[in-house]
């Protein structure tokens, strides 16, 4: 069996450093222990010990493989001796990175100062890690949504369907993951989200938007003609000379939608889960388009997720909130709600105002 060996996983700027002056500075916590060739899983605690990187970027971190003496090339900080050493260049007994591309990169780098980067990279570790951490920050993203708009679904507790939200996170940021058996209903929607909102893209900001997607939809999960249908065809022909060129969210168009959406709920029910269903299928297609077009609207994003929750339409709302969750990340998603609190703010600042 290989022997446990000492890794220290360190950041760009910190190798660099430490190829130029010769010594670093680190806390004893950040060397761990692992044996050479383990499974990915095995290095997870070696990357979190890590300062925060550009979790994507394959150059911004590098571990350094100590020698088996290492703690004779070590020497207390003088200002926290039990915690912190200085650690000298000549304890490193191998500079790994995480691709090949990135030894590209750094080997240049490291000759220029006598330092040799090994041509042996930890790709399925890191890649395994950049997986993983993408999947929390999707659920945080998604937490800190929830949390902002007052809803208390645990996103740690698995799903109606058995799966996890963390997997539901990754088959939308991802359309194709594997390891596990989407929802039907959420594949199918995830693989032609685009197709369909394509198909529909010139009645966007008209309510008719809502009635071809609800079509497009029905077409695509159950793959079939669903205007063949004559009751169904004679009510979309009223419905759309109803609606006509009324904007999406008009009184009157949502009452001529509903009646044409609880047709078609009555006559192709395997169509619709609770999650999507012919009130919120239309909206979760312009939505996460939006999100991945980078046109989403916030004000009206704020509008819907209040009227479904005033509709107690709670699994669409997860739904819709775990997605947006995962396509925006923790940082939009700030973005996101601090936009909508200062309008808010704002709003209510002109209304007392006036």
């Amino acid at each position: 069996m290989t022997k446990l060996r000492s890794f220290v996983a360190v950041t760009a700027t910190e190798w660099t450093s430490l190829c130029n002056s010769g010594r670093l500075r680190l806390v004893k916590d950040r060397v761990q222990r692992i044996r050479p060739g383990s499974e990915p899983t095995a290095y997870g605690q070696l990357f979190a010990t890590s300062p925060t990187t550009h979790l994507s970027d394959d150059k911004d971190l590098v571990v350094l493989q100590l020698r088996s003496n290492w703690p004779d090339f070590i020497e207390p900080h003088p200002d926290a001796e039990k915690k912190v050493f200085l650690l000298a260049l000549e304890a490193i007994e191998c500079h790994l990175v995480m691709t090949p591309s990135a030894y590209d990169y750094h080997h240049p780098l490291g000759q220029r100062v006598g330092v040799e980067v090994s041509p042996d990279t930890l790709i399925e570790p890191w890649s395994w890690w950049v997986e993983t951490e993408l999947e929390r920050s999707r659920i945080d993203a998604a937490n800190h949504l929830l949390s902002y708009f007052g809803l208390d679904t645990d996103l740690s507790q698995p799903r109606g369907d058995g799966l996890a939200w963390s997997q539901v996170s990754s088959m939308i940021a991802r359309p194709r993951p594997s390891g596990f058996e989407p929802s039907p209903h959420l594949e199918t929607l995830m693989l032609n989200i685009r197709s369909i909102s394509d198909n529909i893209a010139e009645t966007r900001g008209l309510a008719r938007f809502h009635l071809a997607a609800l079509i497009e939809w029905v077409e695509t999960r159950l793959e079939i003609d669903l205007l063949s249908d004559d009751q169904i065809s004679s009510l979309f022909e009223s419905t759309r000379a109803t609606i006509a060129d009324m904007p999406w969210g008009d009184e009157q168009a949502e009452i001529a939608l509903d009646l044409f959406r609880s047709a078609v709920a009555i006559r192709h029910p395997e169509a619709f889960t609770d999650e999507i269903s012919p009130q919120t299928v239309g909206w979760i297609i312009k939505f996460l388009t939006d999100t991945k077009s980078e046109l989403l609207n916030p004000d009206d994003l704020h509008d819907f997720i209040y009227n479904l929750l005033r509709q107690g339409s709670q699994p669409s709302l997860d739904l819709l909130v775990a997605a947006l969750g995962a396509l925006l990340g923790p940082v939009k998603a700030r973005s996101l709600t601090r936009y909508l609190s200062v309008s808010i703010d704002q709003a209510s600042s002109s209304d007392q105002a006036s």
